[in-house]
């Protein structure tokens, strides 16, 4: 069987949009030879046509990320957003992929504030002249975050939903979030799934696309928040 000589489907599909990410080419390749071959195996019978969103060209921006957090240095970031351009000093603490998109985590040095930004807006990366000491807690919440909603500090909430038996399948097959669990079937063949989540907004998108075949039994503010957000899009149109 190919799984079990090369990469299983999930990691190679993640690996072949990071790849691709890159713009990574024969002459410019970020894979070793053992893990190329393996790759090229694979793709003769795999092949991805979800591709990442953005593009990835500053490698050297990357690189220097990369040094700060083996190294625990702190850092100054020329962030450029579609808004401003701003100079932050960060205690970065790893790089995630989320969402087909690359993202430096860390402490806002100046706001004591965890917060996510986006590599492919890094601009330029500064070592400061000093190095910090990572926090186990911060540690445990990036190890367990989810999505780019993610907040740090805050308690985790549960989520309770009602799924149609319409569209039940897609949650029995598939787990829309690591936290994921599917708790009850009804008598009609709805289920009851269950989330834990740090943010409301990190299963809003979920929810509205599954709508009207989902239902929010608790809390009871997730519901309200999505009727504004659903205000928000209609005057919109």
């Amino acid at each position: 069987m190919l799984l079990d000589d090369v990469l299983h489907a999930t990691d190679l599909m993640t690996l072949a949009n990071i790849v691709s990410l890159f713009g990574v080419t024969q002459k410019q390749s970020l894979l070793s030879d053992k893990t190329q071959a393996l790759v090229e195996k694979s793709m003769l019978v795999y092949d991805f046509k979800s591709r990442p969103f953005e593009s990835m060209q500053n490698h050297e921006v990357l690189k220097k990320l990369e040094h700060a957090i083996k190294f625990n240095k702190e850092i100054k970031i020329r962030y450029k957003s579609e808004r401003s351009i701003s100079h932050t000093n960060f205690k970065p603490y790893k790089i995630l992929f989320l969402n087909e998109n690359f993202y430096m985590v860390g402490e806002n040095s100046s706001k004591n504030n965890f917060e996510f930004r986006r590599i492919s807006m890094i601009e330029e990366v500064e070592y400061k002249n000093k190095t910090f000491i990572p926090h186990r807690d911060i540690h445990t919440f990036i190890a367990n975050i989810q999505t780019p909603w993610a907040v740090f500090g805050n308690d985790e909430m549960l989520l309770r939903l009602r799924v149609s038996k319409k569209v039940r399948r897609f949650f029995l097959f598939k787990k829309y979030l690591p936290s994921q669990e599917v708790v009850h079937t009804f008598d009609n063949g709805d289920i009851e799934v269950h989330y834990t989540v740090t943010s409301l907004h990190e299963l809003e998108e979920l929810v509205i696309k599954r709508l009207p075949q989902i239902s929010i039994i608790a809390p009871q503010g997730f519901k309200k928040m999505l009727k504004r957000t659903l205000r928000k899009k209609l005057e919109a149109l």
